[in-house]
């Protein structure tokens, strides 16, 4: 796994209290090209057209697109959506508020909106994330639920400004116009050194499932979905168990069918393909290389097919207990996901 550098935007620059986005943009284009583009928030801004102030989704996308690259941008998905992304092998830039974060690095009283970049590297609850305000910059692994917390709230907070002022209090029912212009005036009301005082604060949070969240993500440039041969070595926390009738395909974009499977089946589980229409597992088959030698091979079923189930790696067993030991090789026996499909 590539890992970009971490961005600081406390460069010294004109607004560098303001470059969160930018930053953080930075860190995410470094990963799409695997370091052959360099950037800072600085340059990312002077790229934006957007000379000062708050920021919104729009500006990174037009910084991106100044390099000739492409930033994709999913504004209004769950938390949920965002993790999937991040299991597909993405990394997020995730609008959040600061306070509801606690870091990793924070000022004052975090009382602003802020942007940060997660990496898709996870260790346990918890994701890998720069947070731009960070000087020396840095990645800190942050937890999951906090994340979640601070992306919800950020969005919830530009709802209850719609709300305010008449519109609706989700942010999926603003028009894109509607949601650029409020993220931009809350960005640019509150800041690092300028942050909200909490006395001051009439944020009344709102209630429900499925709260969305404002974030942009990048992908490894020229990375594609394609029916390939998966190395001995290749090893799953995840799987995925997919029911009887449903169809297995060569590529990520559901085209080449494969086959269709007859029974229920579950397997090692490798990740969402463009956060969108389907998901790599890995099935031992033969039907990709025209002949009769099964292999354990990463192909796609829809996204629909089910949800991925995390196993935990277990704990090994007493070296001093062979009993433990013949009991978790039959367990293993039993459970095995690579288990060739059934002619």
């Amino acid at each position: 796994m590539y890992r970009p550098a971490a961005i600081t935007q406390r460069d010294g620059s004109e607004h560098a209290s303001s470059n969160c986005r930018f930053a953080a943009a930075a860190t995410g284009i470094d990963f799409h090209t695997l370091g052959s583009i360099e950037s800072d928030g600085a340059d990312m801004r002077d790229r934006s057209g957007d000379p000062s102030g708050g920021s919104t989704s729009d500006d990174a996308e037009r910084s991106w697109s100044s390099y000739d690259q492409d930033l994709r941008v999913r504004d209004g998905p769950t938390w949920a959506d965002a993790e999937d992304d991040l299991r597909d092998g993405r990394l997020v830039h995730i609008d959040v508020w600061h306070a509801a974060v606690g870091g990793p690095c924070l000022s004052g009283s975090g009382g602003y909106g802020h942007t940060m970049a997660i990496a898709p590297e996870r260790d346990g609850s918890r994701w890998l994330v720069s947070d731009p305000w960070c000087s020396p910059p840095k990645w800190k692994w942050t937890e999951a639920a906090k994340l979640r917390a601070g992306a919800e709230e950020w969005a919830d907070r530009c709802g209850w400004r719609s709300a305010q002022s008449g519109g609706p209090r989700d942010v999926r029912q603003l028009t894109r116009h509607a949601l650029l212009r409020i993220v931009r005036e809350l960005m640019g009301r509150w800041y690092p050194g300028h942050e909200l005082d909490p006395g001051d604060d009439d944020y009344q949070p709102g209630t429900g499932g499925g709260a969305p969240v404002l974030f942009t993500t990048s992908r490894v440039q020229g990375a594609s979905d394609m029916s390939i041969q998966a190395p001995a070595s290749l090893e799953s926390e995840y799987t995925l168990t997919v029911p009887e009738g449903t169809s297995f395909y060569a590529d990520g974009d559901l085209r080449e069918k494969l086959g269709t499977l007859g029974s229920e089946r579950t397997y090692p589980y490798v990740g969402l393909v463009n956060g969108a229409e389907s998901r790599a597992v890995v099935i031992v088959t033969s039907k990709p290389y025209g002949d009769d030698d099964d292999k354990p091979t990463v192909c796609y079923v829809p996204k629909g097919a089910g949800d991925p189930v995390h196993h935990p790696p277990a704990e090994p067993p007493d070296p001093g207990d062979p009993g433990g030991r013949d009991q978790l090789w039959r367990s293993w026996l039993e459970s095995d996901p690579h288990a060739p499909d059934a002619p």
